[in-house]
C-alpha cells in the first residue's frame, strides 16, 4: 500500500471486485478527523470505487447489513455495533 495516496491492490472487501485502477481504502475513523489513525489497518476497508462511494452516502451500519463480508472484516478488527446508539465503535474507542 503506497502511504501517500491510499490505494489498495486487494479485492474490494464489500462486494469481492478486484478493479486494480479503481481499489482504494475506505476510512472507518476518517483520515481528517483522526489523521493518527489513517494508516493502521484496522482502520483501512479495502474497496472499490462504487462501494467506497456508498460507505460514504449510506454508512458503515448499512455495508456491514448488506455485505456480510464487511461485518465479518468488522469483527475481526475489533469493531462491535453498539446497541445503545446503533452505530459501529471500535474496542477501545
Amino acid at each position: 500500500m503506497s502511504k501517500d495516496n491510499y490505494k489498495s491492490d486487494g479485492p474490494c472487501v464489500a462486494c469481492g471486485h478486484h478493479r486494480e485502477d479503481e481499489q482504494c481504502y475506505h476510512h472507518l475513523f476518517t483520515r481528517k478527523v483522526y489523521p493518527e489513525f489513517a494508516k493502521f489497518k484496522w482502520n483501512q476497508i479495502s474497496v472499490c470505487q462504487n462501494c467506497h462511494n456508498l460507505f460514504h452516502s449510506r454508512g458503515i451500519a448499512y455495508m456491514a447489513e448488506t455485505f456480510r463480508s464487511v461485518n465479518d472484516w468488522l469483527h475481526s478488527n475489533d469493531w462491535f455495533l453498539c446497541p445503545a446508539i446503533k452505530k459501529w465503535r471500535r474496542v477501545g474507542f
